[in-house]
């Protein structure tokens, strides 16, 4: 498996070995767009600079949420309604992901659950899911009376 970085340089590569029309070339035999395989000649040649340790240039990929919908954050803490002692420093909320996505969607937010579960990682909650009675170990009396009377045998 190559990198972005290293498909690059390997198009670009092959492209300088056929000289004239190479980029050309290269890019309808390996399906990459032709900019692609000159930006790869570009790096080879020195003209653009090759960042070393990773494999995109800083700045790419996705903005996060709350850097493209400012709103989102104040309308979800709205939504939150937070738990446990107002003193301390652990926030926690008992709604689920899917709640808060659908709460926020009829809000005008756009969001998916692992942005939402990262959105709140960052903002300090932490979710706890609502408990159920758990059952007994042991039978309350009234269920041992009940048994006993129906492993007796009947009288007639």
């Amino acid at each position: 498996m190559t990198t972005q970085q290293q498909w690059r340089v390997f198009l670009g590569t092959e492209a300088l070995k056929i000289g004239y029309g190479g980029i050309g070339q290269v890019a309808a035999l390996s399906g990459a767009d032709w900019k692609t395989v000159q930006r790869g000649v570009k790096e080879l040649k020195g003209d653009l600079p090759r960042v070393q340790g990773r494999i995109r240039q800083a700045g790419g990929g996705r903005k996060k949420v709350m850097e493209t919908d400012p709103t989102l954050c104040r309308d979800l803490e709205e939504l939150l309604e937070p738990k446990g002692d107002p003193m301390s420093l652990v926030k926690w909320t008992t709604h689920s992901l899917t709640h808060l996505v659908n709460a926020l969607g009829k809000q005008g937010h756009t969001i998916k659950k692992s942005a939402l579960a990262e959105l709140l990682h960052e903002l300090g909650y932490s979710r706890h899911p609502r408990t159920r009675k758990r059952l007994r170990a042991t039978p309350t009396p009234t269920a041992i009376s009940s048994l006993s009377r129906s492993k007796r045998p009947r009288s007639q």
